[in-house]
């Protein structure tokens, strides 16, 4: 299958905090997402439609369509965490460009990405440094080749 770009999706699936949208257009998307990062704290995910699987691949697996998972971001004051998927759903953990000292456990622990323990120190962004990376990203669908990253799976 090939890697379809960002903005010629037909169908986007965003989830910001614990609500769920389908939306067609990519402007929409963008609008939700820039609208959504405004708040002082926050959860998002972006993911599309990415074709039809083989008719195998939907008697096996149950799911007709493939979907592509491009990014996953969490916030709480300035404090930030954000990872970005490749076409195989491989995670990789964006690691900021100066470590941020002093955090505040507060806004820290707010940042899990579900997995019931706060982000690790080493992974966590200030969040004018992330809203850099996803603009970035919305602009070019390619993860920011200025960040480091961390290979998850």
């Amino acid at each position: 299958m090939d890697d379809m770009p960002l903005k010629l999706h037909e169908k986007y699936f965003l989830s910001i905090n614990d609500d769920d949208i389908t939306l067609d257009k990519y402007s929409e998307v963008v609008g939700k997402i820039e609208r959504a990062l405004n708040e002082p704290t926050g959860k998002l995910s972006l993911a599309a439609d990415d074709g039809l699987r083989p008719w195998w691949q939907r008697f096996v697996f149950g799911s007709e369509r493939y979907v592509r998972s491009y990014l996953m971001y969490e916030w709480s004051g300035n404090v930030s965490g954000l990872i970005f998927h490749d076409e195989n759903a491989s995670e990789y953990r964006a690691m900021p460009g100066t470590q941020l000292n002093g955090l505040p456990e507060r806004d820290k622990s707010q940042i899990t990405f579900g997995e019931g323990v706060p982000l690790e120190t080493r992974f966590c962004m200030s969040k004018e440094e992330s809203l850099k990376a996803i603009s970035e990203f919305l602009k070019t669908g390619k993860k920011p080749s200025w960040l480091k990253y961390e290979f998850v799976r």
